[in-house]
């Protein structure tokens, strides 16, 4: 009965949610195993080969609805002819590998890899509950999502024949924008928009420290233990590109979202902070400072707010959350999927569930 009224309160305060975002989707996605024992070259040869079509649209959708300009173009060429001075292994391996399975020049799988640097568009929100169990909404939203969609799919990643993490995955990338680690912590990156995208590849060849988030967010996933293991790699780390890391754990108040700019750790805003005094049961994120108002024209914090309240924390699950992440303009028409997981329950068993919408 509670599920029913909330679903009712959201319906009335929203009317019928989008209809291109519906929380049930009949679209259907492939899932794939990543052994990471494997020759790094060799990991994502399946994927590649089966999207290879996919992939090289995308590239071609990039270069044209972008804009970009040749100079960094050049800058992308160059990077991929010291690939292996500039990126970090076993990243430099996995893209080789990608072009080589794919049939696509080097550069252009560059380019995608570091295209979720530059532009994107999302929204997070981690909730705490009655229980006391985190659950993480995730949407992926990019300015074309029609190719995006044609990608996506689940990522199994194995080390000595155990599942370390679960992702959504993008085919042509390598890095991490959503993943969940059971029974350690969920993961997801929103794009912080601050200044000109081009800013963020100088950045990449000027400070070889930085790196790209994806990659940051993959050995999070990879190697951190725990939520606040991962809290503080995320801090802490050199990035190419501002961002929020948005991360939920398995014990009571582990949720945060990190604001972060190339070089440090801007605010981190957490569930129930010890030093408020404030219970705060859920967090939302999109692309803006939280202390910040949103810009009108961009304004998915608010209606996504006001449905949380009105579901309210009696009434949280996977379900109703999903069905958050769904109303307009939280999911809207360059929404390319929505994620609801949890690090309490294993991937397999409900704890990672995928929406291509």
């Amino acid at each position: 009965m509670k599920f029913f009224i909330s679903n009712l309160i959201i319906f009335a305060i929203f009317g019928i949610v989008n209809l291109k975002c519906v929380d049930k989707s009949t679209i259907q996605f492939k899932s794939y195993k990543i052994n990471l024992d494997e020759p790094a070259i060799q990991r994502f040869s399946a994927p590649s080969a089966d999207f290879k079509n996919e992939i090289a649209s995308l590239v071609d959708a990039q270069k044209k609805l972008l804009k970009i300009p040749d100079q960094v173009i050049s800058l992308v060429e160059f990077i991929a002819s010291e690939i292996d001075n500039i990126f970090p292994f076993p990243f430099n391996d996995e893209i080789k590998g990608i072009s080589k399975s794919t049939g696509i020049k080097l550069g252009d799988v560059v380019l995608a890899n570091l295209i979720y640097d530059i532009t994107a568009f999302c929204t997070g929100i981690i909730a705490q509950q009655t229980t006391g169990q985190i659950i993480h909404g995730r949407n992926l939203d990019y300015n074309f999502p029609e190719y995006l969609k044609n990608l996506t799919y689940v990522a199994e990643y194995y080390r000595n024949g155990t599942l370390v993490f679960t992702s959504a995955q993008i085919a042509g990338f390598v890095g991490i924008l959503t993943g969940h680690k059971y029974s350690k912590f969920t993961f997801s990156i929103n794009e912080r928009d601050q200044g000109d995208w081009w800013i963020n590849l100088l950045f990449a060849i000027i400070d070889r420290k930085a790196s790209p988030l994806s990659f940051v967010t993959r050995k999070v996933m990879e190697n951190a233990t725990s939520f606040e293991e991962a809290v503080d790699i995320l801090s802490t780390h050199d990035l190419i590109a501002p961002c929020y890391f948005i991360l939920g754990g398995v014990h009571p108040d582990e949720g945060a979202v990190i604001t972060r700019n190339q070089y440090k750790l801007v605010d981190i805003w957490k569930l129930n902070p010890d030093t408020s005094g404030i219970g705060r049961w859920f967090l939302l994120e999109t692309n803006y400072d939280h202390w910040l108002p949103p810009p009108p024209n961009d304004d998915r914090r608010t209606p996504g707010i006001k449905a949380m309240n009105a579901t309210n924390q009696e009434n949280i699950n996977t379900n109703t959350l999903m069905k958050v992440m769904t109303i307009d303009p939280v999911c809207n028409k360059d929404t390319v999927y929505s994620v609801v997981m949890s690090a309490a329950v294993e991937s397999k068993q409900g704890g990672f569930q995928l929406i291509i919408r």
